[in-house]
C-alpha cells in the first residue's frame, strides 16, 4: 500500500488500511534545537494524500489476494491459510 503523509495527531483510518506517515522538523540555530514544525501540515500535501487514497482504492479493487500479499502457494503460513479458506468455501457452497 502507498504511504500517506498526514498531519501530526491525525487519527488512524480503517479505510483501505493505508499506512500513515507523519514527520516533525527540527532546526539548529546558534547551537539550540528549535521546533518542532509539522512537516505535512500545509495544504500542498493534500494532493499527495488524495493520490495515496486513490492508489489504495485501485489496489483494493484487485480482489481478495491483493498486491501486499504473496500468492497463496508462497505464503509461509500456507497450510493454515488453505485450511481457513477451505472451511469458508464449504460454508459458502452450503447456501
Amino acid at each position: 500500500m502507498p504511504l500517506m503523509p498526514v498531519k501530526k495527531n491525525t487519527p488512524s483510518t480503517p479505510n483501505y488500511c493505508i499506512p500513515q506517515v507523519s514527520a516533525l522538523l527540527f532546526s539548529v540555530k546558534d547551537g539550540l534545537l528549535t521546533g518542532p514544525i509539522d512537516a505535512f501540515e500545509t495544504s500542498d500535501w493534500d494532493y499527495f494524500r488524495e493520490k495515496a487514497v486513490k492508489k489504495s482504492e485501485m489496489m483494493r479493487e484487485n480482489g481478495f489476494v491483493h498486491p501486499a500479499t504473496l500468492v497463496p502457494d508462497e505464503l509461509e503460513y500456507n497450510d493454515g491459510y488453505k485450511n481457513i479458506l477451505d472451511k469458508l468455501q464449504t460454508k459458502f457452497n452450503a447456501k
